[in-house]
């Protein structure tokens, strides 16, 4: 069922300041485990991020803690592919 939302556009600067809010946190979180690295081991490992995802080269797994990785908490990190 589609409905009409009277004054559904009344909060639009309350919403664009939550999006972008939710946005820079997420984009924080995505980059907290370069906090582990060097800047020469990031140029060395890191290869590609996206929206929820980093790409790096395996090397880097033991520069990271590993209370950092839990396949079931939200928000936690997880390696999905070895390759």
């Amino acid at each position: 069922v589609i409905e009409n939302v009277h004054n559904g556009f009344t909060n639009k600067e309350r919403n664009i300041v939550f999006s972008a809010s939710v946005t820079a946190f997420a984009f924080r979180n995505l980059l907290t485990p370069l906090k582990y690295l060097t800047p020469a081991e990031i140029d060395e490992f890191f290869w590609y991020c996206d929206t929820d995802s980093l790409y790096m080269d395996k090397r880097a797994l033991e520069k990271f803690p590993k209370e950092m990785f839990h396949k079931m908490n939200l928000g936690g990190w997880d390696i999905e592919h070895e390759h």
